[in-house]
């Protein structure tokens, strides 16, 4: 398998007034107080997770949501099918990944399916990004020290989940700031890895490393980048308003 890259640069700025559904003449300031520090998306809902460990879930009719997800901190999300992937700490240094389902969800009483210390699997940093492939068949963490691991196999699922695969060591540039993964055959992943100051891509085949590349990105900030996993497209966004779309064609060979 080869895999080809190619960057198309652009600028852009846009922006829309949001106004309250109850009060049309008024601007939405249901959030004003939020510090929001990771989000994500799916369906009809949007997830903000603030700097104290709180969840918000937003409807696309601005209808409002609130639970404790973690009691010190909560530093990332994801979505993946019907399941929500957060990491946070309930004590300082102590990485914890929670699995909500989404389907069980209730106002009354809001409670995680599975929990997973990061302790055991990372112990010289804390776990701050994640990504889960939309088959739930691999999951990806980056550290605050620039390592990445990867867990091949269904986290909600499989008993044992202590066997994660190191797909880059600790680094200089900086904290994981995004993390990407898309699966071009059964035992093949291409994953993603942002730092605010680089982008990288990796190889997986069969849980070995086999290539490894350092594209022309200068990287991004966290939350400043998406990803498409259908096309493999990757948008990363610049601090001068700017954007790279790194294509990424996948070409695979049979034996």
């Amino acid at each position: 398998m080869s895999v080809d890259f190619g960057w198309r640069r652009f600028n852009f700025f846009d922006k829309q007034i949001v106004f309250d559904p109850e009060k049309p003449d008024e601007k939405f300031l249901g959030l004003k107080d939020v510090c929001v520090e990771c989000w994500c998306a799916q369906g009809d809902y949007a997830y903000l997770g603030e700097t104290r460990g709180g969840v918000f879930r937003l409807h696309k009719r601005l209808h409002q949501f609130f639970w404790k997800a973690y009691q010190h901190k909560l530093s990332a999300l994801h979505t993946a099918r019907n399941f929500l992937f957060s990491l946070g700490e309930d004590e300082e240094g102590d990485s914890v990944l929670k699995i909500w389902d989404l389907d069980k969800i209730d106002e009354s009483s809001v409670r995680a399916v599975r929990e997973i210390r990061m302790q055991s699997i990372v112990a010289s940093s804390s776990v701050c990004c994640l990504a889960v492939h939309s088959t739930l068949t691999g999951t990806v963490i980056g550290c605050e020290d620039g390592s990445v691991f990867l867990y091949s196999g269904d986290i909600t699922r499989d008993k044992n989940v202590g066997k994660w695969l190191r797909v880059r060591d600790a680094a200089l540039d900086g904290p994981i700031t995004g993390l990407a993964i898309s699966q071009v055959h059964q035992f093949r992943s291409l994953i993603f890895v942002i730092t605010g100051k680089s982008l990288f891509s990796v190889i997986v085949d069969n849980k070995t490393v086999t290539s490894k590349n350092k594209h022309e990105s200068m990287g991004a900030s966290k939350d400043c980048w998406t990803f498409d996993e259908k096309s493999a497209r990757l948008i990363v966004g610049s601090k001068d308003a700017s954007c790279f779309v790194l294509l990424c064609f996948l070409k695979t060979t049979s034996y």
